[in-house]
């Protein structure tokens, strides 16, 4: 199958790579849903963002960050056909359905119904806290940490 007059993307759209983005999408879903039962069972009132919405989001924000980081160290060692492929099942599949900046937007638009000075600094607070996240995810998987998680260079 080829998309228009790229044929560097036709490689993309195989039914092993659209598998992998669907199972990765299957399990982070899953995971999502378990941080929202999670946060029904013990809700924190006082945000204006459900508790599971921010921790998914920044811890989202670091592993895409880490994620992203690994696979620009694979791209360097010459190793990024096997690593585009965990790329596919983790970063695009698990986290494009783990995180959702939709329901933050949500949240955010429903306290903003009057001035709310705490929805403002809470939601400042959650996206300086998922950009330093990503971040640091980015770095950790540049620099390897080896001492933690171990994938091969």
């Amino acid at each position: 199958m080829r998309f228009g007059k790229n044929p560097a993307l036709w490689h993309v759209w195989s039914l092993k790579n659209i598998a992998l983005v669907a199972t990765g999408g299957f399990f982070g879903t899953l995971a999502r849903a378990l941080f929202d039962l999670l946060e029904q069972n013990l809700p924190l009132d006082w945000l204006v963002v459900p508790w599971s919405t921010a921790i998914v989001n920044v811890l989202g924000a670091f592993l895409l960050g880490f994620i992203a980081g690994r696979a620009a160290r694979a791209r360097e060692n010459r190793i990024s056909s096997v690593f585009d492929k965990y790329y596919l099942l983790f970063g695009t599949g698990f986290m494009g359905s783990f995180t959702t900046f939709s329901s933050f937007a949500l949240a955010m638009s429903n306290s903003a119904q009057g001035p709310s000075l705490s929805a403002i600094v809470e939601g400042g607070a959650i996206i300086s806290l998922g950009l330093a996240a990503a971040i640091s995810g980015l770095l950790c998987g540049q620099i390897g940490l080896s001492w933690l998680i171990r994938v091969r260079d």
